[in-house]
This record gives C-alpha cells, structure tokens and sequence, in this order.
C-alpha cells in the first residue's frame, strides 16, 4: 500500500480506537471521566499522546521504507488488537502491577507504552515525508523519551495531589459515592501508593457496602432524610427537588441546601446563602454545633471565589460568637490574610492560633513553613499591618 493514499487510514484508525475503547470502558468508569483500568483520567491519557508523537516518528524512521509502505495496515491493526487487549484486561493489569512494590512508575511506564502504540501507526505515515528531517542522534532518542514520559508522570502526580484533598474532604462530608469515585481514580493514578495506614482496597469495599446500605434506607426515607440521604450518595439534583417541594423550612433543611450547592461547585450562590443565614443570628437562639457549620461552609466559599478579606472578618466577628472555637478563626484568618499578600498578619494570626489551641501546632506549622519559604525574612515585617481584632 502506498504511503500517500494509505494516510486516510489515521481517520478511520481513530474513529475504530476511540469505538473499541468506549465499548471495553466499564459504563461506571465513563462516567467518572476515567478509561480502562489502569489508563486513569482522560486528559492524562490526551497528555500522553500529545507528546508520545516525538518518539513514535523517531521509531517510525528506523523501519525501512518499503516496510513501512508493506506492513502499513498491519500496524493498523495490530495496534488496535494490542489496545483492545489493554482494556479488555484492564483488571487483570491492575492487580498486576499491585504485586510489584512500585505501582506508580510502573503505571506511568505502561500508560506511555500504550500512548506510543497508539500514535505509532500514524506516525508511520507521517514520516514518510519528514525523515530527513527527524534527528537519529543519542540526543533526540534520550530527548523524546523524556519528553513522553516526565510531563505525563508530572500531570499524573499534580491530579493525585489533588484528587487526595478531595478523597478527605468527601469523607468529612459523608459523600459516600464521590469518595468512591475519587478512590478509584487514585487507584488508576497511583495504584496502592497513597493509602498510608488505610488499604485504599479495603476502604473502597467498606464504602461500598455503606452505599448499598444508603440505598437500601433511601427506599423509606422521605423528606429532609431523603434529601440528606439523595446528597451522601452524590444524586445532587434530586436532593434540591426534595427540599424545594419538602415542608420543611428550619435551618437544618437550609444548611443541608448550601452544602448540596457548594458540593455542586456553585460557590458564590452556596456562600449567599450562608452569609443570609448568619445575618440572621441576631433575631435567632445560637445552637453553637449546628451554626458553626455555617461558619466553616461560608470560609470555604469566600475562599473560593477570592473574597479573602470578607471570609477574614466573618472569622474575625465568629470570634465573639464562639470563644471556644478561637483557635480556629484565628487560623482562617491567617490563612485569609496569607492569600491576601499580609505575610506578617498572617503570622501573627497563626501564632494566636497556636496559643489558643496547641492541637492545631501541626497544621500551622506546615503553613508557617510553606508561607516562609515564599517570602523573603527581610520583607515579613511590612507586609501588611496586624489585624485589629
């Protein structure tokens, strides 16, 4: 087959990778933005094609021409049935590079190989016209090995660091689904790596028996329980049609409300509703566990949607509604004053912080650190004022 007519292949050989791909994908992992076991995260897989292309044309220009003219459709296919097989037996892959000790770089290594095998009958193609070209040198083989390995392993790390925040603050939240979804995905980012004391496998099974569970009580439940129950299974938008048409109007239904909101990403309306709910403490009986949870939920808000010195004074002013939760507002207000550029407000906050509550010493030192590393000692002094509370 010619090279020149044999190029309108790449189009079809997409359009028949991407089918079998989505037809081996288990329906839950689609879902969840994931492919086959151990692929991980769409974009990362997106990541690792984009810069697999420099080392398939190199591997593309040791074939000699008239190979690569003969055996063009049967690099096609192979590279289908190779992939295919991949995802086929993405479980089976999984556990096996459980069993090896060092679970991450093993899976950042298969998830290049299958990147490369992927663009390499493309890249075929694309060669033919541009061999002269391509460097053959030690310097560009080393080059683009490193170019398709480390900015994948890098982006696989960065989304792990942060989908591991995500893993804890959907277990405070009880989000029995979401953490589910969140362990599996680390499970295709890092394996068993991340897990610490907690066997991330046995976690996942204890989730799921909490799951069926939730359901199974979700079958009587009606009301404010329903709703709770539809939002700690990550069925967000039937836990806001539950409370729009329940009777139910107290402040409990309404904090139930802001939290679906912020669960769903909507920050600035989560927070509005928040702060509506805190002005109204002065015409209201203080019950101190329940209200603090609108002081938590209303920082994170503002936090989020860069209100920094508003989300400051709201701890500033909880200070007199919760004297027994000091130590907490002034860390909030550090951390606030810290995001603001106020390095020495910031400090000063934490120090209080820690004096009020020597619990909280592990957590401010981290943040003492990371805040000193990136502000020079000579300029602590005069950013900022000490904050007047």
């Amino acid at each position: 087959m010619r090279l020149p007519s044999a190029r309108w292949l790449s189009f079809p050989y997409a359009g028949a990778l991407v089918a079998l791909v989505y037809l081996l994908t288990p329906e839950g992992r689609l879902s969840q933005g994931l492919g086959p076991p151990p692929w991980g995260p769409w974009r990362l897989v997106a990541l690792h094609l984009s810069v697999s292309i420099p080392l398939g044309c190199w591997i593309a220009t040791l074939l000699p021409p008239r190979f690569r003219q003969r055996f063009l459709m049967a690099l096609y296919l192979g590279a289908l049935v190779f992939i295919g097989a991949s995802a086929a037996c993405g479980e089976l892959l999984d556990q096996s590079f459980l069993s090896t000790g060092v679970d991450f770089p093993v899976r950042c290594l298969w998830r290049t190989l299958l990147a490369t095998v992927m663009v390499f009958p493309v890249c075929v193609c694309a060669v033919d016209g541009l061999a002269q070209g391509i460097g053959k040198g030690c310097f560009f083989v080393g080059a683009a090995g490193l170019f398709c390995l480390i900015p994948p392993t890098l982006f696989a790390w960065a989304i792990g660091s942060s989908t591991l925040s995500e893993i804890g603050d959907s277990a405070r939240q009880g989000r029995v689904t979401r953490e589910i979804e969140l362990i599996t995905r680390m499970g295709d980012l890092r394996g068993a790596d991340w897990g610490g004391r907690v066997r991330p496998a046995m976690r996942l099974a204890a989730l799921h028996r909490e799951r069926n569970q939730l359901e199974g009580q979700l079958k009587r439940a009606d009301g404010l329980d329903r709703a709770a129950l539809l939002a700690r299974l990550d069925r967000l938008e039937e836990a806001l049609v539950v409370l729009k048409d329940s009777a139910a109007t107290d402040s409990e239904a309404a904090l139930l409300r802001c939290a679906i909101l912020r669960a769903k990403g909507e920050w600035r309306a989560a927070g509005d509703r928040y702060l509506n709910g805190i002005s109204g403490w002065e015409q209201n009986k203080v019950r101190p566990e329940a209200d603090w949870a609108w002081i938590e939920g209303a920082g994170q808000c503002l936090r989020m949607t860069g209100n920094n010195r508003e989300k400051e004074n709201l701890f500033c002013n909880a200070l007199t509604w919760f004297p027994d939760r000091a130590g907490e507002c002034h860390l909030e207000m550090g951390c606030a004053a810290a995001e603001s550029g106020y390095s020495n407000r910031a400090l000063r906050c934490w120090l209080q912080a820690e004096s009020e509550n020597p619990r909280l010493s592990a957590a401010i030192h981290s943040l003492r650190a990371r805040l000193l590393s990136n502000t020079p000692t000579c300029l602590q002094g005069i950013f900022g004022t000490p904050a007047n509370h």
